[in-house]
């Protein structure tokens, strides 16, 4: 799965480029989310960012948005800007509802040099738990 996005260039918080494809060996957690203003997703990310794995966060926030998430949270891990949604759409997270509006589902997934391991559906801490829960032997 994440050999068919690994070609893609997207930029961090500090506004460097970064192709997915370096993610590819060993493991990895991806958490794509739709935007920081939910507090929800802000708890989620410094509860990620504590862990002793490997992970990004990707959301359609801009870098400018992620920058100052970053910052105001003390955040180390790479926050990814998929502002155009391009991978959200590849990844099937990103859909139309019969009115026409985008709905996202928040998702995480653990990959395994490159191939998906586990993926969950995230709405609260208690989704995280759960999945972090999961795949406690691969930590």
């Amino acid at each position: 799965m994440l050999d068919e996005v690994k070609h893609m260039m997207f930029y961090n918080q500090r506004a460097e480029p970064v192709i997915l494809d370096r993610f590819i060996k060993g493991k990895i957690i991806m958490f794509v989310f739709p935007s920081s203003r939910n507090k929800v997703f802000v708890d989620i990310l410094k509860k990620l960012d504590s862990l002793k794995i490997n992970k990004i966060a990707i959301s359609t926030d801009s870098i400018d948005e992620n920058l100052n998430l970053a910052g105001m949270n003390n955040l180390k891990l790479e926050i990814l800007s998929d502002s155009s949604k391009v991978l959200a759409k590849r990844l099937g997270i990103l859909n139309i509802d019969r009115f026409g509006r985008e709905v996202f589902i928040p998702t995480i997934y653990l990959f395994i040099d490159g191939k998906l391991e586990k993926k969950n559906t995230i709405y609260d801490m208690d989704d995280l738990v759960n999945f972090l829960n999961s795949i406690e032997d691969h930590l």
